[in-house]
């Protein structure tokens, strides 16, 4: 029974977080298009973001006449400061993709989950099921094979390999430092962090000396350009957000981790319907073993907490 709420959604939940990886994987693209400077297309993109959850907490706040923001001064500046985090991942984020194929992108930060687990194994003391280090191991191996993989004869291509993994660890870091707000509201918990991520990039573009409005010749950014934003923001990043907050009224988390799983496909689909990017043998056995690994971290640590959740039925008997 995946059903968590008596009354019955009119849309399917299932079939409605499937077509959220479609809009997710379609972040690639807005930042692949994008010919503006790195941090100057990650600060509109922050800023819109931070700009969406306040006006979410200026709704509840007016209608459940309660504070706007309830959170601590401390817990507030400390996402703020986690923020800078997120901002730098997504800048080398955006480097990969003007260096390496857009496949090596996905498949190297899908590997994301796999330094959560070692960073909450190694500082947080979670457990970790001994069946979950062959897929943590197995998913590693195949980082080490994409990475090494020179993609569509880039010269760069390594640089940019190593930018996603690095994104990839700093999107780790980020989702671990954020089990420490679980309390926290999550309009609150994403504004503060979207706020910190916004300054962060808007004083790095200034000291790199970049116009918010114009290309180095002076010539202005096209009107596409703040489509590409807007839809980065928008579509791939905030409305996500709220498909999934929604499902999980439904769907169990595992079935949504697990559909997360074809973003790495989907996105070289894009890749190759769009310019045209081929697949080096080297790429699909690295992204069969990031995937697989993955999904079997998935099986396992599903496995783990059936095993648990009969314990206590076995005691009682």
């Amino acid at each position: 029974m995946t059903t968590l709420n008596a009354k019955d959604p009119i849309l399917n939940p299932k079939a409605i977080v499937f077509v959220n990886v479609l809009f997710t994987s379609c972040n690639s693209i807005f930042f692949k298009l994008s010919t503006v400077p790195a941090m100057v297309f990650v600060s509109y993109r922050f800023f819109l973001c931070a700009l969406v959850f306040f006006g979410v907490l200026s709704i509840r706040a007016v209608s459940a006449k309660r504070k706007l923001l309830e959170i601590e001064p401390k817990r507030f500046a400390a996402l703020f400061v986690i923020g800078f985090i997120f901002s730098f991942g997504a800048y080398v984020y955006f480097i990969a993709l003007k260096k390496t194929a857009l496949s090596s992108v996905l498949i190297l930060t899908s590997s994301m989950s796999i330094f959560v687990v070692l960073f909450s194994f190694l500082f947080l003391k979670e457990k970790i099921a001994p069946r979950s280090f062959f897929a943590i191991l197995l998913a590693f191996i195949g980082c080490i094979i994409v990475v090494m993989t020179k993609t569509n004869g880039l010269a760069n291509s390594m640089t940019g390999n190593i930018c996603a993994l690095l994104c990839a660890i700093c999107s780790a870091i980020y989702m671990v430092s954020m089990k420490k707000f679980s309390d926290v509201p999550v309009p609150a918990k994403l504004f503060a962090v979207y706020i910190g991520s916004f300054v962060f990039a808007f004083i790095v573009a200034m000291i790199q000396g970049h116009s918010f409005f114009a290309f180095e010749d002076g010539a202005f950014f096209p009107p596409r350009e703040y489509l590409w934003v807007f839809c980065s923001a928008v579509l791939s990043v905030c409305i996500p957000q709220g498909i999934i907050n929604w499902a999980l009224k439904w769907v169990k988390a595992t079935f949504v981790g697990s559909i997360s799983l074809l973003e790495p496909i989907i996105g070289t689909f894009y890749g190759f319907l769009i310019w045209s990017e081929s697949v080096s043998i080297n790429q699909v056995i690295g992204g069969v073993c990031v995937i697989g690994g993955l999904y079997l971290y998935n099986l396992s640590e599903l496995k783990a907490k059936e095993r648990e959740r009969e314990k206590p039925c076995e005691m009682k008997q």
